[in-house]
């Protein structure tokens, strides 16, 4: 019986401190029909009492390394150079394959990118390390791009420990200009997984044939909690996390506010906002009778998805047609 605590979970964790303090909360409090599901609200700190991404952008951008290899690839490419020019061109030949990888993939899924699509994977994968402390396990993007790979599912492998419990986050992103269909459609891509046994004993399976941890001794330690004949199985739990980022349209007004009213007016009007949202995700949980699947909500509003996903794929260099 190999064991691990929670230390050893959060050194899988990349440096998110550059932008975790940019991420602010405002709070809603709503009783679900189920204790299960759960709604975090959140949204981009102003500047000057304006709201500006650029930042956010070119985060994500170098956060493609982590979110699309392997943990193993970047270690062994790092540890060959040993000069600072050699560590530059590692760096930069590691950046450029996990651009094409993301290119690659974003052209596979170039019909749904619309409504979904990797900008959305890639706020999911920084969520899910900033506000759960859970690090990815499996680099799907990489598996996507094998069409012998059945990898179709979740958008997002992570793994969290407490307490002697061990998380599985199943991660779902979407980024729609109305919510409410975000949320739908949310409710639908975890049932689909969570109702269907062979699904979601596909996504275990992944887990454990391409589990990207180096560590022998972690590694063993959570695929023991994988492994339905042992009695740690028991503390093992699977939790459908889903980034949601939409329009929001009271953008528009503090552009005409003095920047000190800003915050205060904005958060009063997402407070109300987030309201209406939690009915909209209590209306899913009873349309898709998902009391009994554990399901985490992040949401994040934007003055307009469709800018924002432009100017990810602007700041890589790729195209898209948006009309």
């Amino acid at each position: 019986m190999t064991s691990f605590d929670e230390d050893n979970i959060l050194k899988l964790l990349t440096d998110n401190s550059q932008i975790e303090w940019q991420i602010k909360k405002v709070y809603c409090d709503f009783n679900f029909c189920s204790t299960r599901i759960k709604s975090e609200f959140f949204y981009w700190d102003f500047t000057d009492g304006r709201y500006e991404d650029s930042h956010l952008i070119d985060f994500l951008s170098r956060k493609l390394i982590y979110f699309c290899l392997g943990k193993k690839e970047i270690s062994e490419t790092l540890r060959k150079a040993k000069t600072h020019e050699e560590i530059t061109s590692a760096v930069l030949e590691l950046h450029e394959r996990a651009k094409n990888l993301f290119i690659q993939v974003h052209k596979l899924k170039l019909q749904k990118a619309k409504t979904s699509g990797e900008p959305a994977e890639l706020l999911l994968f920084v969520f899910l390390e900033t506000i759960m402390k859970a690090p990815q396990i499996v680099a799907k993007m990489e598996l996507k791009t094998n069409s012998q790979m059945p990898v179709h599912g979740a958008d997002g492998i992570h793994v969290g420990y407490n307490d002697g419990t061990l998380s599985i986050y199943l991660g779902e992103a979407k980024l729609y200009q109305q919510c409410s269909n975000a949320v739908s459609e949310a409710f639908n891509s975890i049932c689909s997984i969570a109702k269907d046994k062979s699904k979601k004993e596909n996504e275990i399976r992944l887990i454990k044939s391409f589990i990207n941890i180096e560590d022998d001794n972690l590694k063993e330690g959570i695929l023991e909690y994988l492994d339905p004949y042992s009695t740690k199985s028991k503390n093992m739990k699977i939790i459908f996390s889903c980034f949601i980022g939409f329009d929001f349209n009271k953008y528009e007004k503090i552009q005409t506010l003095p920047p000190e009213k800003v915050k205060d007016y904005f958060e009063k009007e997402y407070e109300e906002q987030a309201r209406v949202i939690c009915n909209y995700i209590e209306n899913g949980v009873k349309d898709y009778n998902a009391h009994d699947i554990n399901i985490q909500f992040f949401l994040l509003p934007f003055p307009s998805v469709i800018d924002f996903r432009k100017a990810f794929y602007d700041k890589l260099g790729m195209s898209y047609d948006f009309n």
